[in-house]
Order: C-alpha cells, then sequence, then structure tokens
C-alpha cells in the first residue's frame, strides 16, 4: 500500500485507544509497570505489576496500539484540574514556588488546564532489531509524535486551555521540534534527572503553521479519531 502523508503513515502502522473499560485501564498500568518499575527503576515493584497511583482517579488514559499485531504498546494519561482555576491538585504544581505560579499567571487563569503524564512505550518496541513488532523506519518516530498530539486532542476535547507536563530537556526538544509551542515555567528541577515543567496551549495549529506546516493534518487526523470517542465517553457519564 502506498501512504502518501504522514498521518496516513501513523494511522496504517498505528492507532489511539481511549481506555474506557478497567481492563483497559489495567493493560495501561501494566505497560507503566514495564518502563517504569521494571525498566528505569523509577517507581516500586510490586506482585500485581501494575504501576498506578491516586491521580489516576481523576485521570483519562491513551493507549497506543499496534494495528499489525493488535497489541497495546504504549500509554499516558491526562490527569484533570476540579474546574478552571483550581489547578493546584495537578501533582506537578507541588513543584512551583509562589513566585513561579504569579509570574506565569496568564495561563492558569486562561481556564481549566490538565497534566499530561506517565507516557511510556513498551522497553521491546522500542528496540529497532524487534521482531515481535514490525515497525519500519518511518513510522517509529511517530509513536512518540502521536502520544503527544492525542494527549493535547484529548484536552482540546475536554473544554482544556492547555496541558502542563513535567519534561527532561530531552523531551522538550523532541516536543518543540514536532512545532509545538511550549513555555518553559519552572527551573531544573532534579526529579529522576532534571526536568522542568512546561505550558502547552491546546490551540496548537498557528505555531503548526508557522514551525511544521507538514505536521497540521497528522494533528488533525488524531483529533478526529479521537473525537467520537472522548464524545461517547462524555455522553456515558452524563448518562449514570
Amino acid at each position: 500500500m502506498q501512504v502518501n502523508s504522514i498521518s496516513e503513515k501513523f494511522s496504517s502502522t498505528f492507532s489511539i485507544k481511549l481506555a474506557t473499560t478497567q481492563a483497559e485501564k489495567e493493560i495501561s498500568y501494566g505497560i507503566r509497570y514495564q518502563v517504569y518499575c521494571s525498566e528505569l527503576n523509577w517507581e516500586p515493584k510490586s506482585s500485581s505489576k501494575l504501576e498506578s497511583d491516586r491521580h489516576d482517579e481523576r485521570a483519562l488514559h491513551l493507549l497506543l496500539k499496534h494495528n499489525e499485531c493488535d497489541q497495546f504498546i504504549g500509554c499516558s494519561r491526562l490527569i484533570t484540574s476540579p474546574s478552571a482555576g483550581q489547578v493546584s491538585s495537578l501533582p506537578c504544581m507541588h513543584y512551583l514556588t509562589d513566585y513561579q505560579i504569579e509570574q506565569h499567571r496568564k495561563f492558569f487563569d486562561q481556564g481549566c488546564l490538565g497534566e499530561a503524564s506517565r507516557f511510556a512505550i513498551l522497553p521491546q518496541v522500542r528496540k529497532k532489531e524487534c521482531e515481535t513488532f514490525k515497525i519500519d523506519e518511518y513510522a517509529r518516530p511517530l509513536m512518540s509524535a502521536g502520544m503527544y498530539f492525542s494527549n493535547i486532542a484529548l484536552a482540546k476535547l475536554l473544554g482544556m486551555k492547555g496541558m502542563l507536563i513535567f519534561a527532561s530537556p530531552k523531551v522538550a526538544r523532541r516536543v518543540e521540534m514536532l512545532g509545538l509551542e511550549l513555555t518553559k515555567i519552572s527551573q531544573g528541577i532534579d526529579h529522576n534527572g532534571s526536568r522542568a515543567i512546561y505550558f502547552l496551549p491546546v490551540e496548537q495549529s498557528p505555531y503548526l503553521l508557522q514551525s511544521n506546516p507538514k505536521m497540521i493534518e497528522f494533528y488533525n487526523s488524531i483529533h478526529t479519531s479521537i473525537e467520537p470517542q472522548v464524545d461517547g465517553f462524555l455522553a456515558l457519564n452524563q448518562a449514570k
């Protein structure tokens, strides 16, 4: 099959799934365990082989599927704040000083914000010589890009004005290389290596147009693919 665009390449190899059942959430926790507990040793190991914390209760979870193998290979989550202006409950806010919050008040006063975290792709998938999951050199970089775009799209569909990420300089550079706008709002923080807190607006099209226009179609396709999933999730919760 001939692939003519980045979005077609991504959708022919991967798909994004909003985890709405407990079983799907536990798949996400299992992927996180393999990365954060077994591989990196950043979180404690457990007999359940699931990595979860108290923030998962108010988070929406996204899964990355390898289409050919029909298996989930990556995950992330978007932690929600209770309402507009109430961002103190987001985990990374704990690391910001009162001065930094006041200095960047324009971001926190915009409206409801979220925090994207727990990005993880299975260790064996990240290896180029992996035999189980056949991913060519053109599709491989799209795994992480798709996860970043899907979190922005999810935040926008939930009515958020922006989201925070707690990222290393390497991850921040990757996000910038996609053409996304992000603003550093903290100094370096020693947490499993040097990290900082960044703000990303959900309205990214103007920045993509200027810095990386070929990514706009990719982002729009991600947004389109998860929109009916989010609408269905919200409708179901409203009916409860």
